[in-house]
C-alpha cells in the first residue's frame, strides 16, 4: 500500500483480555397480524388506516373529524378537520410466531431518507435454533433514530445556529423535509463535503450530542420494538495464552426478556469456551481404552454363553453391550472435538480476511454453537453416569454385604409407585384448591406452572411463603390452605416413605442374618481369584457349568445320597462343552471345594467330604 498509517506505541496493553468486535445486539422478534375486532374497527373504519393519501382522497363517511373553535374569517364558516392516519393506529402482535423479516429503521452515519423511513432489511441468523436479527453497535444512538422535526440544521449553509425552541429561518430538518432536502444529496458533490462544511455532518453531531435528558423528546427507540421478544447485548472477550495452553475465548452479555405486558427482565451470562489441556486427552484415551476392554470381555460372554461355558444373561448383558457403545462414541466425540482445532480463532482469520459482517457475527455465533455443543455433551455424560451408577449398584449383589442399597431399593419400588401416584393427585388437587381460591391474591398461584412449581417446593422442604413476597399477615383462609399443604405432605406422605425404607431394609437384614453362604469379602474375592485360576490351569468345567448340572440335572443323581459324588460330575460334564479331563481332575476338583471354609472355620459345603460335594 501507499503510505500506511503506522501507529506507534504509547503504553503496553493495560489488559489481560481483548475484544476484538465490537458490541452486538441481537433479538427475536415476535410477528405483527392484522388485529380483529374492536382494533380493526378501529383502524380501518374510524381512522381509515392506510385507506388515504394526498393523491387519493377518502371517503368522509366514518372518518374521524373535529370542528374549529372560530368561523373561518376569510369565508365566515366553521370548518371541518378530517383525519386519517397511514398506518395502523392500533398494532396486533402475535407472541406465538416468529418473525422471519425485520426492516431496521435505525440510524447509521451515511443512512439515506428511504432507509430512515423504510428501513433496511436486518441481517439475520439462527442461534439455538431460533432466528434472530443481530447489528453490531459503537454507540445506542445505531439502535436509535432522530425524532422527526427535532433535528433541525441549515439548509444550504454551515455555521448557522438552528436549536432552540424557535426555529430559525433556513432551518430545517432532513427527516421532516423529506427526500428534497440537499442533505440527502450531499454526498453527490464531493466538493461540497470533503473536510469542509457538510450538511450531514451537522445534522450527525446533532443527533449524536444530545443529552440523555433530551433523548425521549429527540430520540426513540428503532431496533427496540413492541415485537421484540427477547433482546441480547454481547461483548466477544478473547484472552490469549502462550504456546501449550489453551486460549479462552468468551461471550459475555445481558438477556433482556420481554413480556407482552411490557415488563423487562434481564439476566447476565458468560459464556466460555477454550481448548482442553494435555491431561485430558490422556485421561480421555485411557477411558477409551478401558471401555474397550470391557466391550471385548462382554463379547466373550457372549462367545462363553453360545458354547455353553457359562448361562446367557438376557437382561444385563445386552445393555452393558450398548452402554459400552455408548460410552466409546461419547469419549470418541470429545477426542474428535479436540483434535478439530481452535475454530474461534479460524473463525476471527476468516472474518478479518472477508471483512463482512456476516462472517463476524459468526464468531459469536461459533462460540454459542461450541456451548451448545458443550452442554448437549456434559447432559449426554450425565445420563451415561447415571446408568453406569445404576450398573454399579447391581454390581453390589455380587455380594451380600454390598447388596443392602440396591435390594432395599429393589423392594419398595414397588411401594414407591403407589405413594408417587396418591403424592401426584394430592399435589394436582391442592394446586387446583390454592389457584381457585388465591390464583387473583396471592404470588405463586397465579397460573398452573407457578403453582405447581410451588408445591413442589414444599414437596422439598422449601417454606411455602417467604419475607419477600409478602409484608402483611395473611389472610384466615390462606393460613388454613397452608396447614393443610404442610400436614398433608410433611407429616402423611413422607412418613409413609420413611415406614417403606425401614421396612425393606429390616427385611433385607434379617435375610443376611440367615444366610448360612456368607463369608467375608476379602475372603470371597480372593476364593474367586484362586478358583479362576485353577479353573483355568486345570481346565475345570466352570463354576457356572457345574451349578447348572446340579439344578437341571439333579434327578439323573443317586437319590440315595444328598451328595453329588466326582463320578457323577464327571459322568454329567461330558455333555458340556467344558468336560473333566478324568476321574482324577473331577475328585481334586471336589477336594478343592470341600477344603473351603467361613470365617469362623466352618466348611462352606453341609457335607465336607472330599469325595462329595452338595447339590442342593
Amino acid at each position: 500500500p501507499e503510505e500506511p498509517i503506522i501507529v506507534r506505541k504509547r503504553r503496553n496493553y493495560p489488559f489481560a483480555s481483548l475484544a476484538l468486535l465490537p458490541p452486538v445486539v441481537w433479538q427475536k422478534r415476535a410477528k405483527m397480524v392484522p388485529c380483529e375486532g374492536i382494533a380493526r374497527t378501529f383502524n380501518s373504519e374510524l381512522m381509515k388506516a392506510g385507506q388515504c393519501t394526498p393523491a387519493a382522497p377518502c371517503e368522509a363517511e366514518g372518518m374521524s373529524k373535529f370542528y374549529g373553535t372560530q368561523p373561518n374569517p376569510r369565508t365566515n364558516r366553521t370548518q371541518i378537520f378530517w383525519v386519517a392516519y397511514e398506518e395502523d393506529l392500533v398494532q396486533c402482535i402475535d407472541y406465538s410466531e416468529q418473525a422471519t423479516e425485520f426492516l431496521d429503521k435505525s440510524w447509521s452515519p451515511w443512512a439515506t431518507y428511504e432507509q430512515l423511513t423504510d428501513g433496511v432489511e436486518a441481517p439475520s441468523a439462527f442461534i439455538g435454533g431460533e432466528k434472530v436479527f443481530y447489528k453490531f453497535v459503537f454507540d445506542v444512538a445505531y439502535l436509535q433514530s432522530p425524532t422527526v422535526g427535532t433535528n433541525a440544521i441549515p439548509e444550504n449553509k454551515c455555521g448557522e445556529h438552528c436549536a432552540g425552541a424557535d426555529r430559525p429561518s433556513g432551518c430545517s430538518d432532513p427527516l421532516e423535509l423529506g427526500p428534497s432536502h440537499p442533505m440527502w444529496n450531499e454526498y453527490e458533490d464531493v466538493g461540497k463535503t470533503y473536510f469542509g462544511c457538510s450538511l450531514r455532518k451537522q445534522w450527525t453531531d446533532s443527533f449524536i450530542n444530545v443529552d440523555k435528558e433530551s433523548w425521549p423528546k429527540k430520540r426513540h427507540n428503532t431496533f427496540l420494538t413492541r415485537e421484540t421478544t427477547e433482546l441480547t447485548v454481547a461483548a466477544v472477550i478473547t484472552t490469549p495464552a502462550v504456546a501449550g495452553h489453551p486460549i479462552f475465548h468468551s461471550v459475555v452479555k445481558v438477556i433482556f426478556e420481554v413480556s407482552p405486558s411490557g415488563n423487562i427482565a434481564a439476566e447476565p451470562v458468560i459464556i466460555s469456551t477454550s481448548g482442553s489441556e494435555e491431561t485430558w486427552s490422556h485421561l480421555a484415551y485411557a477411558t477409551l481404552a478401558c471401555f474397550s476392554v470391557f466391550f471385548f470381555h462382554c463379547l466373550e460372554r457372549v462367545r462363553r454363553a453360545c458354547k455353553g461355558l457359562a448361562p446367557m444373561d438376557s437382561r444385563l448383558l445386552p445393555f452393558d453391550l450398548l452402554i459400552c457403545c455408548v460410552c466409546m462414541c461419547h469419549v470418541a466425540w470429545g477426542i474428535y472435538q479436540r483434535a478439530s482445532g481452535d475454530i474461534i480463532t479460524d473463525n476471527y482469520i476468516n472474518a478479518f480476511a472477508v471483512d463482512e459482517t456476516v462472517e463476524y457475527f459468526n464468531v459469536v455465533s461459533s462460540i454459542e454453537k461450541i456451548n451448545q455443543s458443550l452442554d448437549i455433551f456434559k447432559g449426554v455424560g450425565f445420563a451415561i453416569g447415571v446408568c453406569l451408577v445404576n450398573r454399579l449398584l447391581l454390581y453390589t449383589r455380587m455380594h451380600p454385604a454390598f447388596s443392602i442399597l440396591s435390594d432395599v431399593v429393589s423392594l419398595a419400588l414397588a411401594e414407591f409407585m403407589d405413594i408417587l401416584i396418591i403424592t401426584s393427585a394430592l399435589a394436582f388437587c391442592l394446586g387446583a384448591l390454592g389457584m381457585f381460591m388465591f390464583g387473583d391474591s396471592e404470588p405463586g398461584f397465579s397460573n398452573w406452572q407457578d403453582t405447581i412449581f410451588r408445591i413442589c417446593r414444599v414437596l422439598m422442604g422449601e417454606r411455602i411463603i417467604h419475607k419477600e413476597e409478602r409484608d402483611t399477615v395473611p389472610p384466615t383462609s390462606f393460613t388454613i390452605y397452608l396447614a393443610l399443604v404442610i400436614a398433608t405432605t410433611h407429616f402423611l406422605v413422607f412418613n409413609f416413605l420413611l415406614a417403606i425404607i425401614v421396612a425393606g431394609y429390616a427385611l433385607v437384614r434379617s435375610r443376611i442374618a440367615d444366610s448360612v453362604t456368607g463369608r467375608n469379602f476379602l475372603a470371597d474375592v480372593s476364593t474367586t481369584l484362586v478358583s479362576s485360576v485353577y479353573t483355568i490351569l486345570k481346565k475345570w468345567p466352570t463354576p457356572e457349568i457345574i451349578l447348572g448340572l446340579l439344578v437341571k440335572d439333579g434327578a439323573r443323581l443317586d437319590e440315595a445320597t444328598t451328595a453329588a459324588t466326582a463320578e457323577e460330575l464327571f459322568s454329567l460334564a461330558q455333555d458340556t462343552a467344558r468336560p473333566f479331563r478324568s476321574i482324577e481332575a473331577a475328585q481334586e476338583y471336589c477336594r478343592f471345594y470341600a477344603n473351603l471354609k467361613f470365617v469362623d472355620g466352618a466348611p462352606v459345603l453341609w457335607d465336607s467330604h472330599p469325595e462329595y460335594i452338595r447339590r442342593d
